[in-house]
């Protein structure tokens, strides 16, 4: 554990490297975004910085298996791609968010038990 981050900010760093693929989908349904953009979320919210040759593989690879699509948007002379979440994405995250709460549920089933 980084003895300068609180146990919470550490765990927050675990989770986004092992979870990414959940986070970028996530991030990606609240608003649709760019590589650069995801990554400087990532860096903001979890405090982990996430280079372009772990975002742009995965964003591949989740676009390969039909959970984001993307599309080349402009501003101004600059073309981006523009990655958004696709209904089996939306039910991936309904999956594991189901998931997490099932776990959190027996945790609590399990100390009522307990006391």
């Amino acid at each position: 554990m980084n003895k300068d981050a609180g146990p919470l900010t550490d765990i927050k760093r675990r989770f986004a490297r092992d979870f990414l693929d959940v986070i970028v989908l996530r991030l990606i349904q609240v608003k649709p975004g760019w590589g650069y953009e995801i990554m400087a979320e990532i860096r903001s919210t979890f405090q982990v910085k996430i280079g372009a040759g772990k975002i742009y593989p995965l964003l591949g690879s989740l676009e390969a298996n039909g959970f984001i699509k993307s599309r080349w948007s402009y501003e101004g002379r600059k073309k981006k791609k523009l990655y958004e979440i696709t209904p089996q994405g939306a039910e991936l995250l309904e999956s594991v968010n189901n998931f997490l709460k099932e776990q959190v549920s027996m945790h609590e089933l399990r100390r009522r038990i307990l006391v």
